[in-house]
C-alpha cells in the first residue's frame, strides 16, 4: 500500500527538523518561504491572463453571448477574484515571515489608491449579497504613511471579512479618520458579529470562528502582522448578532520611533 511510505517520509521529515541546527532550519524555512512566494506569484500571473481572456469574452469581441454564457462568465470572474485574493495572501505570508519584514512606506491616499480599487474589485460579491458599501472620510485628500501594497492587503482582508460575515442585504461602512498623531481606518458591518471571548482569537493564525463560512484563518492574522510592522494596532469591536467593526491605526510619518 502507498500509505506506509508516506507516513515514514513524513515522520523522518519532522524528526530531521527537530534535530537540525539553527543554520539548517534557517535554510529550510527560507526554502519554504521561497516556495510560497513562487506559488503566489506564478498563480497571480496566470490569473491575470485568465482575467484578460474573460474580459475579452465579456466585451463580446468574438461575438454576442447568451444569457447563460454571461452567467457562466460571472461565475468564472468571481472565482478568479477569490483565487487572486488567495495568491496575494500566499505572497504576503511569505513576506511577513522574513527575518526582517521590509516596509517600504510612502504617502498613500486611501480613498483614491485603496478603496476605489476595492469597491470595483468586490462589486460583484457585494451585489450578490445585496450589501451596501459606504466609504466616509472627512478629508478625501488625507494621506497615510504606509507601504501601499501591504496596506492594500490589510484593507482587502478586512473588507472581504466584512462581506463574508456580513448579513444579506446588510450595511458595510468604511471610515478613514485623522486622529492627530495617527490615522485610523475602520470597516464596520452589520451581521452576526464576533463573540467577546473571540476578540483576540480571530487574529490567531488558522483560527476559523464560524465553520459554516469558508475561510483559512490567515487573513486577519496577516492583517495584524502587517499593521504592527507599521507601528500600528489592529483590533475588533463588536456586538454579537448585530455588528462587527475591525479598526486599525497607523502612526503618521515621524511619530513612530520603530518605523
Amino acid at each position: 500500500m502507498h500509505t506506509m511510505p508516506y507516513k515514514l517520509v513524513d515522520t523522518m521529515s519532522q524528526q530531521s527538523i527537530v534535530n537540525s541546527g539553527d543554520a539548517e532550519l534557517e535554510v529550510l524555512v527560507r526554502s519554504l518561504q521561497n516556495a510560497i512566494a513562487f506559488t503566489g506569484h506564478e498563480s497571480m500571473s496566470k490569473l491575470t491572463i485568465l482575467r484578460i481572456a474573460v474580459e475579452k469574452l465579456r466585451r463580446e469581441i468574438d461575438g454576442p453571448l447568451t444569457q447563460g454564457q454571461l452567467a457562466t462568465i460571472e461565475v468564472v470572474e468571481a472565482t478568479i477574484s477569490q483565487m487572486t485574493h488567495i495568491s496575494q495572501t500566499y505572497m504576503d505570508m511569505a513576506r511577513i515571515t522574513e527575518p526582517e519584514l521590509k516596509v517600504h512606506q510612502r504617502f498613500v491616499n486611501p480613498m483614491r489608491e485603496i478603496f476605489s480599487l476595492l469597491q470595483t474589485q468586490y462589486s460583484d460579491w457585494l451585489d450578490a449579497k445585496q450589501q451596501t458599501l459606504t466609504v466616509k472620510c472627512s478629508n478625501p485628500n488625507l494621506l497615510v504613511w504606509a507601504d501601499k501594497s501591504l496596506l492594500l492587503s490589510v484593507c482587502e482582508n478586512l473588507l472581504s471579512n466584512a462581506i463574508k460575515y456580513g448579513e444579506q442585504e446588510g450595511q458595510i461602512v468604511i471610515e478613514i479618520t485623522d486622529r492627530g498623531a495617527k490615522d485610523q481606518i475602520s470597516i464596520w458591518n452589520s451581521g452576526q458579529g464576533v463573540p467577546k471571548n473571540q476578540f483576540d482569537d480571530i487574529f490567531d493564525r488558522f483560527f476559523v470562528g464560524d465553520i459554516s463560512v469558508d475561510g483559512n484563518g490567515i487573513g486577519l492574522y496577516l492583517a495584524r502582522q502587517i499593521v504592527e510592522a507599521h507601528g500600528g494596532n489592529l483590533w475588533v469591536e463588536s456586538q454579537e448578532d448585530s455588528w462587527a467593526n475591525l479598526i486599525f491605526t497607523l502612526p503618521k510619518r515621524g511619530s513612530c520611533v520603530s518605523c
